[in-house]
């Protein structure tokens, strides 16, 4: 019987393991990614619908019984839009209100860096409190300007 030598043989080839590692590495962490993604936007359409929630009554007889509260954020920063509100939903509505505006911001500007979002850098000032139809609401002035740049006043 003659003996043959066995060439022993890699399992894989180190080559074929890098790009079969490497592939794995960017399918994975593209999970994780979609994955956060998914938690952040309905952690958002949670926080926006309680907001909602809480703005079902906006009754005013001037517009002195109405305020404003920015929510959300643009990927330049600045907030995305405001919210009017009547003050006669009580304090307890009103602090529950600006801590989900406030959260609104924190899911928003998540949001806009997971995804590498861009925006103009413009400022946009806060619009006039109205009560039209014993309704609290906003009203932007028709100046024709957006807003004003970042850091020009």
């Amino acid at each position: 019987m003659l003996y043959k030598p066995v060439k022993k043989r890699l399992a894989t080839p180190p080559r074929r393991s890098f790009w079969l590692f490497a592939t794995a590495t960017l399918l994975f962490s593209g999970c994780v990614t979609g994955s956060e993604e998914g938690k952040l936007r309905a952690e958002q359409a949670q926080v926006y619908s309680q907001m909602n929630d809480l703005l079902s009554d906006k009754s005013c007889s001037s517009a002195s019984d109405c305020a404003i509260t920015p929510v959300g954020s643009m990927a330049c920063g600045g907030p995305a839009s405001y919210l009017a509100y009547s003050q006669a939903i009580g304090k307890d509505k009103i602090a529950e209100l600006i801590h989900l505006a406030e959260r609104s911001k924190e899911v928003d500007s998540k949001l806009n860096a997971l995804n590498k979002l861009m925006s103009p850098c413009v400022y946009h000032s806060a619009p006039t409190l109205v009560c039209e139809n014993n309704q609290c609401a906003t009203r932007y002035e028709p100046n024709g300007q957006l807003g004003v740049p970042m850091g020009v006043e």
